[in-house]
């Protein structure tokens, strides 16, 4: 197998550490998604003109989601960018129904930070399998000082805490956290997620770690 090439082996979530262990002879570590910040950063003086926005594949859990979301804020400024996948949602939901709030196209990563920083609210929707790491947009976002709200799972937990990221645990509750944010804009979570990232989770800190681990 090609992994028996390999003397070092890094993964992205920590629960496939054990398994993969148990199958091959190699040595594997934890080595969670980063971002950019040569990409993903602050745009000076941009208008948040988008109230709230979602970058990512359309499967039916996050379609679900979004459209709730816009059942309760369709007063809202909302974009949606991503590509939809074969669902069980009708054809007609996404180009009849909802169109204005879709965009059905294909982000750069440039692109995807300057819809970032044009969001007062991103939304991130963890897939299933992530329980003990996070897709590339958790750190992105925060990146780009923008203001996430995000499933929790185990790794948001242990990692981050109530200062630094907005999570829910079931869907209802986010619904009332977009409402409590209209209100009241949290900005310190903003500015303390920001830092964070940039002190501890980019991929020059990455590196440093994978070094001095092959090193050892």
């Amino acid at each position: 197998n090609v992994l028996d090439q390999y003397e070092k082996i890094f993964v992205f979530e920590e629960s496939d550490i054990d398994k993969i262990r148990s199958r091959y002879n190699a040595q594997v570590y934890f080595l969670p998604i980063a971002a950019d910040t040569n990409i993903y950063k602050p745009i000076a003086n941009i208008d948040k003109e988008i109230d709230i926005s979602f970058v990512g594949s359309l499967t039916d859990d996050r379609l679900k989601n979004l459209f709730e979301v816009i059942d309760n804020f369709g007063d809202k400024r909302i974009e949606i960018f991503g590509k939809r996948y074969i669902t069980s949602f009708r054809p007609v939901d996404f180009y009849i129904k909802k169109r204005k709030y879709f965009r059905h196209i294909h982000l750069n990563p440039d692109q995807v930070n300057l819809i970032y920083n044009r969001s007062k609210i991103c939304l991130n929707f963890q897939h299933p399998q992530s329980r003990m790491g996070v897709n590339p947009r958790f750190f992105e976002i925060l990146a780009s000082k923008s203001l996430q709200i995000v499933n929790k799972n185990e790794y948001i937990d242990s990692h981050f805490n109530e200062n630094e990221i907005i999570t829910y645990s079931k869907f209802p509750e986010l619904i009332n956290i977009l409402t409590d944010i209209f209100k009241h804009f949290p900005n310190e979570i903003v500015e303390n997620g920001f830092r964070v990232v940039q002190k501890e989770h980019t991929f020059k800190e990455r590196i440093k770690k994978m070094i001095k681990i092959i090193e050892y």
